[in-house]
């Protein structure tokens, strides 16, 4: 029930992210800062949902479920994806606030060069922080207490009090002060 249940909400986040993304593609939806913002959103859920399907695989099949390295891809992808959606976030509630304080002199069109530097805004720090860093320092299955993978235990419980908590914190705060 809970694999169906699961399998059900990553199509409808994929169905309905694809949806946006589409649009946007298209140049139904107008080029300007806080749509790709919104744009971006829809990017990092869409890769949430697909993280849902390949933990869904990872906890299906007995093989990848006592697997290390299956196990650790799996829980990066949520924790790099959910990351960026956080820095999305923070970074849309930026441009938001600059274009209220800025009013006369913002300019909210996007050029080729502002989507690659928004872009880097949104993904660099979550796939270096929160894929590659505990790529490297991690856990084997073999260190976890139950021998399967469950994610708050393949991901070392260091690198989740000091790195992960502290940059949801963060986060946080940076988008509470913006309001």
């Amino acid at each position: 029930v809970t694999t169906l249940l699961l399998l059900f909400i990553a199509s409808v986040i994929i169905a309905m992210n694809s949806l946006v993304i589409t649009s946007f593609i298209r140049g139904r939806i107008p080029r300007t800062k806080a749509n790709f913002y919104i744009v971006q959103l829809s990017v990092t859920d869409l890769s949430v949902g697909i993280a849902i399907l390949f933990n869904i695989l990872s906890r299906s099949v007995t093989d990848f479920s006592t697997n290390s390295w299956f196990c650790l891809i799996g829980t990066l992808l949520i924790l790099c994806n959910s990351s960026a959606s956080h820095f999305c976030i923070l970074a849309m509630t930026y441009d938001r606030l600059e274009s209220l304080r800025k009013a006369l002199s913002y300019h909210g069109d996007m050029t080729p060069m502002g989507y690659v530097s928004h872009t880097l805004r949104v993904w660099l720090i979550p796939f270096l922080v929160y894929f590659f860093l505990p790529l490297v320092w991690s856990n084997t299955i073999k260190d976890t207490p139950f021998d399967v993978c469950l994610d708050l235990y393949i991901v070392k419980r260091e690198f989740l009090a000091y790195l992960q908590l502290p940059m949801m914190i963060i986060v946080f705060l940076g988008v509470v002060s913006l309001y």
